[in-house]
């Protein structure tokens, strides 16, 4: 269950509709031009993943940001235990 979708120009908005969300976020945050979002945007993919698919891993940084429509992210960090503790919802 992965598909993505690539972005190019805000005339095309209407076929993305999961875009308006991020950016009514991205503009509440920043003032961007419709060139600057159209730039931005061309570089984002939309992608679903499975459920208990694993975004990061430790000891690994990570090249993307997320931005969430659907669903939920548990964010944890494991101790020297060994034992998870969520820090983030």
């Amino acid at each position: 269950d992965y598909s993505v979708s690539i972005i190019g120009e805000l005339k095309f908005l209407n076929e993305f509709p999961f875009m308006e969300s991020l950016i009514a976020v991205i503009r509440a945050m920043i003032t961007i031009s419709d060139q600057e979002l159209t730039h931005l945007l061309g570089n984002c993919l939309a992608k679903r993943f499975k459920k208990q698919e694993i975004l990061s891993k430790p000891y690994v940084t990570p090249n993307e940001i997320f931005f969430v429509q659907k669903g939920m992210i548990r964010v944890l960090i494991t101790d020297e235990n060994g034992i998870d503790h969520t820090i983030h919802f």
